[in-house]
């Protein structure tokens, strides 16, 4: 049986994909916004992550600027996350760099 998530997007379904590829090529080909998707990202993650804490830092204006001036590519559109580890000139650091 095949996947449902290898599937392609339904046309004009703005909610969160779970792989970026098939949601890459929604968006190359018009079939999904970049700007609805990020606003649906953004819609989950208010609505869900109060209870479990996974996305402490969220870049709301900062994105909806981004996807605006964000060149064409691979990836265009598709959200991400960056674990809070990684330092982000944009971003406070949650956590103490690890030493070894």
């Amino acid at each position: 049986m095949a996947s449902t998530y290898a599937t392609r997007p339904r046309q004009h379904d703005p909610s969160p994909r779970p792989h970026a590829a098939p949601t890459a090529d929604a968006i190359r080909h018009g079939e999904l916004s970049a700007k609805e998707l990020l606003e649906a990202t953004l819609e989950r993650i208010d609505e869900r992550d109060a209870s479990i804490n996974s996305t402490p830092v969220v870049f709301n204006e900062l994105s909806q600027v981004q996807i605006s001036q964000a060149p064409a590519g691979p990836l265009f559109g598709v959200p991400i996350t960056v674990k809070d580890m990684y330092a982000l000139p944009c971003a406070p650091r949650e956590t103490a760099p690890r030493t070894t």
